[in-house]
């Protein structure tokens, strides 16, 4: 190329955005670059190989290029080629786009002198078509990821056992329904495109279509749990109970205006009725509790119902007082053995009774049936003193045969116990007072007879004294007597055949002091109030009454001490009342002794040595009271005691 050539290529491209280079002979030596092309390449090269000003160059196949176009004389054509140049002479090539071409420069001859490269940058361009087609890709891969998510819902939302739909508008028309949503509503396929009112006419007045409205309206989601909603399932006009706990959750668009509802939920049908049952089973077994602690309460014996560990089910009320706790849910056979060790729980000798002896316990843990057992409890709250019981238990098994509880009942013997030991000391009384007439008539009798024998005759003052000493033994045996003979007829529920007279009260309880005070060592003041008070009574029961009174003040009086009868007329409205009151300075009767006093065979815990037979007092009320009058008692301990028995009186004319 000529020198005037190459300075008219210079000035024509020295403006040009063009790249523009000359590569010169076989060895590629730049004799021109524009200075477009040597901002790409970042240096200046003129003069210089483009293996030594490109040494970057190496291995990206332009230096093979530039060979074989200068050998072959083909040109190359590149579009949007990389090539990788140090602009900044760091060391670090930066990625460049180039579309450009090698035109091979030939002489008049046709010789091959060199090359002239063409072309222009498009890394720019390059790179914002990569860009866009980067984002179109990421677009296609979410539009395809949606599409793939969307279908992996639909598959869940079709396999999902929870009733899925989707309503669309404000008129809620089925867009979506899975098969678990067709099950339960039982019209197949025939939902989609359909209002919710057109669907389910049955749902009107259960406001369901009142909620969907709401939610619609008001964009709040709306949840229910065992919701009762009515279906005509079968399409036969009768409806079916079901139950669902659901949620309806509005759906909004892109503007966030609702603009459909999802429907989420699941059938509870089974579940509900199975706890209903449940609960209707329970409120049975409550009934029947309710209705067994009901009877079991009105039982006299304590009753207790245990499982197959012996803790307590149920217990009266009686159990509870006479065990001293609210038993239920406690171990009743730890309750025994507790009470057995401490000593609380003995048999009747005071001796412990061995834990695997205990009723309860042979029951639940060996089967037996246990009766008849006789045992002390221990001293509660409401007991001062222990409580002599009879124990019986026996299993409870089921179908099978199996232990699954027991049932033991405690009777209060204490009355019983009480009523055997009156009746020994009565026994041992009757046997003591029976003797004594009896002797009294024997010794008599026999005097009598030994005078008889010696041929002596007895005096008439003798034989008046010993037959007045036979009469007053027989009465005492005769009133004695009498006395069993009452108790025995009150005891069979039989009223007394009073033989009813007028009779002078004052009198009668001056003759009875008068007896008593020549056999007893005691002064006793009779204090009247009047001269004499007539009561209709039988003479020898009302005798027996004032005498047992008398009696009684003597027996609990320190030696010596004086006993005071006080006779009064008293009017209580339009009936006159003779009042006999019977007091003493003796030991007096414990408080928690004076509401059982006048039971038969009850006897104070203090009267100690005295001897008696329980039948006294008990038998003053009894014929007082059938003579239509009251008896009452005040005592002290330690301080005496007062009796006062008030009966009906004749008007004095």
């Amino acid at each position: 190329m000529s020198e005037q050539s190459s300075v008219d290529v210079r000035d024509l491209v020295a403006q040009a955005p063009t790249l523009m280079a000359y590569l010169d002979g076989p060895d590629h030596i730049y004799t021109f670059a524009s200075p477009s092309y040597e901002r790409v390449v970042g240096r200046t090269v003129h003069g210089r190989t483009i293996r030594d000003a490109l040494p970057e160059l190496a291995g990206q196949g332009f230096y093979e290029l530039l060979d074989a176009v200068y050998h072959d004389g083909t040109p190359f054509v590149a579009t949007e080629m990389p090539a990788r140049y140090d602009r900044d002479g760091d060391g670090a090539p930066e990625e460049t786009y180039v579309s450009f071409t090698l035109q091979p420069w030939r002489e008049a001859n046709g010789a091959i002198t060199g090359i002239l490269v063409t072309g222009i940058e498009v890394t720019e361009t390059v790179r914002a078509r990569q860009r866009a087609e980067a984002a179109l890709a990421r677009v296609e891969a979410a539009r395809a990821a949606a599409e793939l998510e969307r279908q992996r819902l639909r598959d869940v939302f079709q396999q999902a056992p929870a009733l899925i739909a989707m309503l669309g508008g404000p008129e809620h028309i089925y867009e979506f329904v899975n098969p678990a949503y067709e099950r339960i509503a039982g019209r197949g396929g025939a939902l989609i495109g359909r209002t919710v009112r057109d669907a389910f006419p049955e749902l009107e007045g259960q406001g369901f279509y009142e909620l969907l409205d709401e939610v619609y309206r008001e964009g709040v989601p709306y949840a229910a749990t065992e919701a009762l909603v009515r279906l005509d399932r079968r399409d036969e006009g009768t409806l079916e109970d079901a139950y669902v706990s659901f949620v309806y959750q509005p759906m909004r668009d892109a503007a966030g205006a609702v603009a459909g509802i999802v429907v989420q939920g699941i059938e509870v049908t089974a579940q509900v009725q199975a706890r209903q049952r449940h609960e209707e089973a329970g409120r049975r077994a409550q009934a029947e509790h309710d209705r067994l602690q009901q009877v079991l309460e009105v039982l006299p014996e304590a009753v207790v119902l245990t499982d197959a560990r012996g803790e307590a089910l149920m217990a009266n009320t009686v159990a509870r007082e006479l065990l001293g706790a609210d038993i239920v849910g406690r171990s009743m056979a730890r309750v025994e053995r507790e009470a057995s060790a401490t000593g609380g729980m003995s048999r009747l000798d005071g001796s412990p009774y061995p834990s695997d002896e205990l009723p309860l316990e042979r029951s639940v843990r060996r089967g037996e049936e246990v009766r008849g057992v006789q045992a002390l409890l221990p001293p509660t709250a409401t007991e001062g003193s222990a409580v002599p019981v009879l124990m019986n238990s026996v299993p409870l098994r089921d179908d099978g045969g199996a232990i699954t509880g027991a049932i033991v009942v405690f009777q209060d013997i204490t009355t019983i116990k009480n009523f055997e030991r009156a009746r020994d000391a009565l026994l041992a009384t009757v046997t003591h007072d029976l003797k004594n007439p009896l002797t009294a008539i024997q010794g008599l009798a026999e005097i009598t007879g030994e005078q008889a024998a010696c041929k002596g005759t007895p005096s008439s003052e003798q034989v008046v004294t010993r037959q007045a000493g036979i009469v007053t033994a027989a009465t005492q045996m005769t009133g004695l007597l009498n006395e069993l003979l009452d108790v025995m007829q009150l005891e069979l529920g039989q009223p007394l055949a009073l033989d009813r007279r007028p009779t002078d009260l004052v009198a009668l309880v001056r003759r009875v002091v008068d007896y008593q005070g020549e056999i007893a060592a005691h002064p006793i003041q009779v204090d009247a109030a009047v001269a004499a008070v007539i009561c209709t009574v039988d003479t020898e029961r009302m005798e027996r009454v004032i005498g047992n009174l008398v009696s009684n003040a003597i027996k609990y009086s320190p030696q010596g001490a004086g006993v005071t009868v006080r006779l009064a007329r008293a009017r209580d409205a339009a009936v006159g009342w003779a009042v006999l009151a019977v007091e003493d300075r003796g030991r007096g009767i414990p408080e928690e002794d004076l509401p059982h006093v006048f039971d038969r065979f009850y006897r104070a815990e203090n009267v100690g040595a005295v001897e008696g037979t329980g039948i006294g007092l008990a038998s003053v009320r009894e014929i007082v009271e059938q003579h239509g009058g009251t008896v009452a008692i005040e005592s002290r301990k330690g301080a005496g005691t007062i009796v006062t028995v008030r009966l009906p009186a004749v008007e004095p004319r």
